[in-house]
Order: C-alpha cells, then sequence, then structure tokens
C-alpha cells in the first residue's frame, strides 16, 4: 500500500452475529464497485490508485481488499457530512447508512458494514481521504492469496 494507506486502520471492531461471506468471484465485483461508487460520490480529487487489490488469510478467513483509494482532502473536507449523500451509494452495494468513525492515528470518517461482514471506511487525516473495504470472503476452491485474484 502506498504511504498513507498503510497507516489507515480499517476495522473498528464492528460487532453482531456471524455473517456469511459472499463468494470471491462475486465480492471482487461487488466491492470494487463500492469503492469506486464511493470516490464519485466523493467528489475529491484521486491522488493515487496505485494499490492494488489483495487477498490474504486472517484469523482463519479469507479477507478480500479491493484496492484503496487516496484523495486529495483540503483543509474544511467534512467526511462525517457527507454521510447523508453516501448512504444511498453505499445501500446501492448492500451497506448499511454510515457511521461517524475515528481510528487511531487521527483519523476520523465514516464506517459502514454490510450483511456478509464487510466494512468500508472513508476516513481523513490532514490533508488525505482514504476510501477502502474489508470484506471476509469464500474463496471455494481457491487458494486464499493473491494469485486467486489473476
Amino acid at each position: 500500500m502506498a504511504g498513507a494507506l498503510a497507516a489507515v486502520p480499517l476495522l473498528a471492531g464492528l460487532t453482531g452475529c456471524a455473517p456469511s461471506p459472499m463468494p470471491l468471484a462475486e465480492a471482487t465485483a461487488t466491492y470494487d464497485a463500492a469503492v469506486a461508487d464511493t470516490v464519485a460520490a466523493l467528489d475529491l480529487e484521486l491522488l493515487t490508485d496505485e494499490d492494488r487489490p489483495a487477498l490474504q488469510e486472517r484469523d482463519s478467513d479469507c479477507v478480500y481488499y479491493p484496492a484503496a483509494l487516496e484523495l486529495e482532502a483540503p483543509d474544511g473536507t467534512d467526511l462525517r457530512g457527507s454521510a447523508e449523500r453516501l448512504a444511498p451509494v453505499l445501500a446501492e452495494h448492500g451497506f448499511g447508512a454510515p457511521e461517524p468513525h475515528d481510528a487511531p492515528g487521527g483519523w476520523s470518517g465514516l464506517i459502514s458494514e454490510d450483511d456478509h461482514g464487510a466494512t468500508l471506511t472513508v476516513l481523513r487525516s490532514t490533508d488525505v481521504a482514504v476510501v477502502a473495504v474489508e470484506a471476509p470472503v469464500d474463496p471455494g476452491d481457491l487458494a486464499c492469496d493473491d494469485t486467486s485474484l489473476a
């Protein structure tokens, strides 16, 4: 991940019933589109899209990370004030209403979760914003690593 992206903690410790992960093929299309549509709705300038999707094992789960996107967020950018505008965009992709979220390192913004346990975060620190997803997936017969994304 690029500089600022590596420092962004994605999960906020959302809890609930154990969700059923989405199949990998469906997840890549769904969550990639959710990130792209969220970025478009924010109407902020894209700084970098050099990050690549990843598939990794974590605590016996297979987790898909679409490419996180880094955006310019000048002074006065209020991501929390974007919750109402983002809600229908997130709902189109199966996510709930965005909620305020603070993450370590001075990051703040919004977080939303879907019925499959995926979280989408929109976080800002100083003049940079990041849109990212962390999604448990079912890889089926495929390996839970980046080779399954090819």
